[in-house]
């Protein structure tokens, strides 16, 4: 999976397949593909869920505080 279509996963609501594929691509391609949607920031933030740095509290607490 890509990490434009593993963004699109997310965006769609499956949450958990979105974290799994994530673990197998890079995390700047996943803020590239991010802001294909969102701004720098806000690409950073959901990356880094996706790859496991931060909680799901952390990132909607987060997200949209720019």
């Amino acid at each position: 999976m890509t990490a434009p279509e593993i963004i699109e996963t997310f965006i769609n609501g499956n949450l958990s397949l979105a974290e799994e594929k994530s673990q197998f691509v890079s995390t700047q391609s996943l803020v590239d593909a991010g802001q294909m949607h969102y701004d720098y920031n806000r690409s950073l933030i959901l990356a880094s869920y996706l790859k496991g740095h931060i909680s799901f509290q952390d990132y909607c607490n987060n997200f949209n505080n720019k």
